[in-house]
């Protein structure tokens, strides 16, 4: 079935607050979804992010946790579990407000909490996730109570049973609110496109209590860590810092932690797209320390083993392969054997003549944007790109435009092709420029930020995709 979707993240939407939520709005946006005709919710990953580590979705302290953020005081209060007065003081900010709305957020939950009663529905879901939910409790209830990287924990470190149950309880109200707006975009004809981040982050719950998943020195601390060398958006590569898996292990071990994580995202999305899929096959490798990523090394992975394992658990026609970037022949072949979708992003067409990226070189069996999260919006890409692009894509419309007509052609160029599944940042078809960037890959700090405003999703917008959509039969 040929589908069309939006990228629009959590954080994003216009919920009361000062950051997006599980609340109305989020229903309220699948209900626009659903009145546009649109089959696909795409979301970046839900897991807890950190001020320190710039509230990247892609360095989390957790790889199985969701986001207490993304909880709803409206919905607590619905549940009788919170006060209404507690919900007033919440007024929305133009932009997210990470500290603003962890402190209201942590604030809410500890009320919450103090009203809560452990259901039958709370023993099951600890039981059911006790393989990652008592590690991540414990290492969440420790890290803010005394705020140092694991590492450096002693033995004298304790925490109570309590603000372990806490860290608990906000898991099992994450996951619960979840699941129920999973299950109403699905009732309302709209799948959810989640995102698998390739690391968690070095102070995270996984590396703490899975170390020798990870290539760490006698110390616990990263021999090496994760990046990419030189490309598209940064000349000296991209140091992420991350450690980096120990495969061997990881293959000792049967694959059984990634099983597990695989198993987690399928209940949890519809389709899973797998961020930096090539480094499932080779990944590049930074000696810990160096200030960039020039001087790393690409280390093979045993891919065969393992994605044999993997599509045991987890229908391939479910999984995305974030294809871009440095590719090689082994990339693709793991691709085209496991009969995986990839992605071409049309921003990246113009380039060269006849690039992979231009919709008539779409297979079928793929995923296509306008552009990813961690592009410029079109307006500003177009804006901004230079005479020798601009040229290849006149020569591919066969006229030339200026900058206010750019996302209508492109986003038809991309809904004509023959790609299964086409997605569009909502800043395209709202034609924002520059300010409305949610990421600048390589730029550590003051991303995720951007938020769309409500008054922006209206009829007219309805009526622009839902016509688009019919007429390229998606």
């Amino acid at each position: 079935m040929r589908r069309a979707g939006i990228l629009l993240h959590i954080t994003s939407l216009p919920s009361d607050g000062p950051v997006g939520d599980f609340g109305p709005s989020a229903y309220e946006f699948i209900d626009f979804l659903a009145d546009s005709k649109q089959g696909i919710w795409h979301i970046l990953p839900l897991h807890p992010t950190h001020p320190s580590l710039g509230n990247s979705p892609y360095n989390p302290l957790s790889l199985f946790a969701g986001n207490k953020l993304f909880i709803s005081a409206e919905i607590l209060a619905e549940e009788g579990l919170l006060e209404r007065k507690y919900i007033k003081p919440l007024l929305p900010t133009p932009e997210v407000d990470y500290r603003r709305a962890m402190r209201e957020k942590e604030n809410i939950l500890k009320k919450a909490f103090l009203n809560f009663t452990p259901t039958r529905e709370y023993e099951e879901f600890c039981k059911k996730n006790s393989h990652w939910l008592e590690d991540f409790a414990t290492f969440e209830a420790i890290s803010k109570k005394h705020g140092i990287e694991w590492h450096k924990w002693t033995d004298k470190i304790h925490v109570s049973e309590e603000e372990i149950d806490f860290s608990k309880f906000c898991q099992f109200i994450f996951f619960r609110q979840w699941f129920r707006l999973k299950e109403y975009a699905n009732s309302k004809g709209v799948m959810i496109f989640g995102d698998m981040p390739i690391y968690p982050a070095y102070h995270s719950a996984d590396v703490w209590s899975n170390p020798y998943l990870f290539k760490l020195d006698k110390d616990k601390k990263p021999k090496a860590v994760a990046g990419v060398p030189p490309d598209y958006f940064s000349s000296t590569g991209q140091l992420w810092g991350n450690p980096v898996y120990d495969w061997g292990n990881i293959k000792e071990d049967n694959f059984s932690w990634f099983v597990k994580r695989f198993i987690h995202l399928k209940k949890m999305y519809d389709y899973v797209r797998i961020d930096h899929f090539r480094g499932y096959i080779a990944y590049w490798e930074v000696p810990a320390g160096e200030k960039t990523a020039l001087k790393g090394k690409w280390v093979r992975a045993p891919y065969e083993e393992f994605f044999k394992k993997i599509l045991r658990f987890v229908d391939p026609s479910r999984l995305i392969a974030e294809d871009l970037g440095y590719i090689t022949p082994d990339v693709r072949e793991v691709i085209r054997k496991f009969n995986i979708a990839g992605m071409r992003v049309l921003q990246f067409g113009f380039d060269e003549i006849n690039s992979e990226h231009l919709p008539h070189n779409y297979p079928e069996n793929c995923i296509a944007f306008t552009g990813t999260h961690d592009n410029l919006p079109l307006l500003a890409w177009f804006e901004k790109t230079n005479a020798k692009v601009k040229n290849n894509l006149f020569s591919y419309i066969g006229l030339k435009i200026d900058g206010d007509k750019i996302n209508d052609i492109l986003i038809r160029l991309l809904y004509m092709s023959k790609a299964k599944i086409v997605i569009v940042p909502i800043q395209d078809i709202l034609k924002l420029s520059e300010d409305a960037r949610i990421n600048t890959p390589s730029k550590k700090m003051g991303n995720w930020k951007w938020r769309v405003e409500k008054k922006y999703l209206n009829t007219e917008v309805t009526a622009y995709l839902s016509e688009i959509t019919g007429v390229y039969g998606r």
